[in-house]
């Protein structure tokens, strides 16, 4: 917006380094090269000549960061990226339903059903597309600092649908995994409140209805009203017991406990391997997945990687932790293991089981 106002190169370069920075980060920052090019071909008052200039400026510093990353991954890995293009469809209709509700519950976290919320969200949508038309209509009438908020605007809606489509993408070709989470879509929340903020406040100056903007503020405060006391509440649960991995849950979690206590001499596989390996120390290793969580391929060599497995627990060589909170459903189930393995418990704690012929305590050797 500042170089669409001032033209000044100064904010076109920091504005490329800043999406090059953001695309090494995460490739979905790919997302950010359709609005700004949109903007800058369609506000920028300069002749086309100079549009274009401007155009391969931005895309060749915004570039450069990750094509230094590419380079050295084709370098040490022969691969540019650790991503492989397979078309995996999900179910749209369940990725639009879980987008109507997390988008609905950025504003209003309320239990209604999933009708009411898509009415809702249709509703303020068809209100927003209406300002946007009325917007339009009037744009011979802008001055400086209307069209710096019309750059607001187009911006942070671009940005969004550009973001979603991108996401998209990205769950149907390169990772199915992905989840349609508040993590997921906090930067399309972002970019839109942006967007939304400055479009009432310039329809209510185009239009010279004032009460437009304070009926906005309104309904800003009782969305604020409603989230406030959630966001407490969670962000008084992360302070009190942690997030993630550093939850109190794991922190005094039985089953690591008795992990610490014997030590990293034992081979370990688990359903939560990269959670042992966190909390312990100790190297372990996942179950054989009967498909990549990524792609949905199904592992033709399950089976004998199971049997493999089996074999080395039933040997000695090997146990076998179970923690019953984790979830992921491309590994056997622990009746499938038993089934296989026929292993006899060697611990069965609250959250948890090992399995296996025996331990190699750190101790032993004292």
């Amino acid at each position: 917006s500042l170089y669409i106002s001032s033209n000044r190169w100064v904010y076109l370069i920091l504005s490329s380094v800043s999406i090059g920075l953001a695309l090494a980060t995460r490739y979905v920052g790919l997302a950010l090269f359709p609005p700004v090019i949109i903007v800058l071909f369609l506000f920028v008052k300069q002749p086309l000549k100079y549009k274009i200039k401007a155009f391969f400026t931005m895309v060749i510093l915004a570039l450069t960061p990750i094509s230094f990353w590419v380079v050295r991954n084709l370098l040490l890995t022969r691969s540019a990226a650790d991503r492989s293009i397979v078309f995996h469809p999900r179910s749209i209709r369940k990725m639009g339903r879980t987008l109507i509700e997390v988008l609905h519950d950025f504003i209003l976290p309320i239990s209604d059903s999933k009708y009411l919320k898509a009415f809702e969200l249709i509703i303020i949508i068809l209100i927003l597309l209406y300002m946007i038309s009325v917007l339009y209509k009037k744009r011979t009438q802008y001055n400086l600092a209307n069209c710096i908020g019309i750059s607001y605007i187009s911006l942070g809606l671009l940005f969004s649908i550009s973001y979603i489509i991108m996401v998209s993408f990205s769950i149907f070709f390169f990772d199915a995994a992905t989840p349609v989470n508040e993590r997921i879509l906090l930067p399309v929340y972002l970019f839109s409140t942006i967007s939304i903020i400055s479009m009432f406040f310039l329809f209510s100056n185009i239009e010279k209805k004032q009460t437009v903007w304070l009926l906005f503020i309104v309904c800003a405060l009782v969305s604020i009203r409603i989230n406030i006391f959630p966001m407490l509440s969670t962000s008084n649960e992360f302070h009190t017991n942690g997030i993630g991995y550093n939850s109190r849950t794991w922190n005094e979690d039985p089953t690591l406990s008795i992990l610490k206590s014997i030590g990293p001499d034992n081979k370990v596989f688990s359903n939560a391997y990269d959670l042992i390996s966190i909390k312990t120390g100790i190297e372990a290793f996942p179950f054989p997945k009967s498909y990549n969580s990524s792609t949905t391929l199904e592992n033709n060599s399950y089976n004998e990687q199971l049997s493999s497995m089996c074999d080395e627990v039933m040997k000695g060589d090997a146990i076998i932790v179970f923690l019953f909170q984790i979830k992921r459903d491309y590994f056997p189930t622990e009746e499938t293991i038993l089934e296989k393995c026929q292993p006899p418990v060697l611990y069965d704690v609250k959250n948890g089981k090992i399995y296996g012929i025996s331990i190699k305590n750190k101790n032993d050797s004292n």
